[in-house]
């Protein structure tokens, strides 16, 4: 690991803003060559805490194909892995609120705000969105399918405008169906200014509303099979104003002095509690615990030394989240448990290969995808501002 990581950038979220001005906040762009650099020394824990969820997620997916069929359902039902979601929803909650409160000012602002979530998301989401429809193609030409997705254009087109969670398209199956949670960011996207007058206002109005949207989440867990079946744009709410609140209320949490060891323990805790059944209230509760606890810890300098030798890691929490299941789908799905017969080494041997299949295929879709895509897409407003400027001062 020692030729990708490098230390970190010594940058202040202050000094980050201010290099930025004229080109937008960019994360995940700070790199040196092919070496991974965490963008800022204000948000390390949330960095690693990023790159774990995005590793309980490649777990969740993996871990099923070493039950026998018939109980898969059943066991991963009864997991709750697929609530580190969540925490991506608080941890983009409090980035968003930490770079843009009271710099979203004018319709201008707003448009640039959004086009750079697009120059974020859309490049490396189009390209994996192609591979997983060659590869649902090929494999459809061997055996069919009841979970295939639609190939139905209309429904391709809202899964790459990525407003599926938003529009029916008559199926319930979707190339990429991860992609479920970054349909929804896009639509928080949209509501962040609502977010931040309310924020502005004051703690105790997002407070509140968090405070909400958690209330209802937990009520209607009486009628539904778990956090996972919730509406999505409830969960999405709920998560991603807990972190704009975090960030509100960040200078009145108290100095633990812990060398971020609390942050470690209670990720650690939340591992088993995801994997055996438990409540999920209780799951959803040491979630938002961990997310105080890592922005505690980073508020003041409470850093644990594995905290800041994988914080870099955190760079490619995107991109191991978009490829995952795709690189699952061949090894797992289709090569170990269909044409291998689920044998339990040949499953071992591929779940090894699809972990570091994902991993090399995030590492270099960050620099040879995400990067120059997000590039040249944020030129274009740079471009558009220094056009305006002349044309003012003649």
């Amino acid at each position: 690991m020692e030729g990708i990581l490098a230390p970190c950038s010594g940058r202040s979220a202050g000094e980050m803003i201010a290099a930025q001005t004229a080109s937008g906040p960019q994360p995940g762009m700070a790199a040196t060559g092919w070496r991974l650099r965490p963008e800022t020394n204000d948000l390390l824990t949330l960095d690693f805490l990023r790159f774990a969820a995005s590793l309980g997620i490649v777990y969740y997916h993996l871990n099923e194909f070493f039950f026998a069929p018939e109980r898969r359902q059943a066991i991963i039902a009864a997991q709750g892995f697929g609530m580190f979601v969540d925490l991506f929803f608080i941890i983009s909650g409090y980035v968003l609120a930490h770079v843009y409160i009271g710099r979203l000012r004018t319709a201008g602002d707003y448009g640039k705000f959004l086009w750079r979530r697009v120059a974020r998301l859309y490049p490396l989401h189009l390209v994996v969105l192609g591979i997983n429809i060659a590869i649902w193609w090929g494999l459809l030409q061997r055996a069919g399918s009841e979970n295939a997705p639609s190939f139905d254009p209309l429904c391709i087109l809202h899964t790459a405008l990525l407003v599926q969670e938003y529009l029916d398209c008559g199926s319930p199956y979707s190339f990429n169906g991860v992609t479920w949670s970054i349909s929804i960011e896009m639509g928080l996207y949209v509501l962040f200014p609502l977010f931040m007058l309310l924020a502005l206002r004051g703690a105790r109005w997002i407070g509140a509303f968090s405070a909400v949207t958690l209330a209802v989440a937990v009520l209607l867990l009486r009628d539904h099979d778990g956090w996972g079946h919730l509406p999505p744009i409830l969960r999405g709410l709920t998560g991603f104003s807990f972190g704009i609140f975090l960030f509100r209320i960040r200078g009145r949490l108290p100095d633990l002095r812990d060398r971020g060891v609390v942050s470690l323990v209670l990720l650690l805790a939340l591992f088993p509690l995801l994997l055996l059944p438990a409540p999920d209230w209780l799951r959803m509760a040491t979630i938002l615990a961990l997310a105080t606890s890592a922005v505690a810890s980073d508020l003041h300098r409470n850093l644990n030394p594995v905290v800041l030798r994988l914080a870099p890691l955190g760079q490619l929490t995107y991109a191991i989240y978009i490829w995952h299941r795709a690189v699952i789908l061949v090894l797992m799905n289709a090569i170990a448990d269909k044409m291998l017969g689920g044998a339990p080494l040949a499953l071992a041997a591929m779940a090894v290969m699809s972990v570091a299949t994902i991993f090399a295929l995030s590492y270099l879709g960050y620099f040879l995808i995400e990067t120059p895509a997000r590039r040249v897409l944020t030129r274009i407003t740079r471009r558009r501002d220094t056009k305006r400027n002349k044309e003012f001062s003649t």
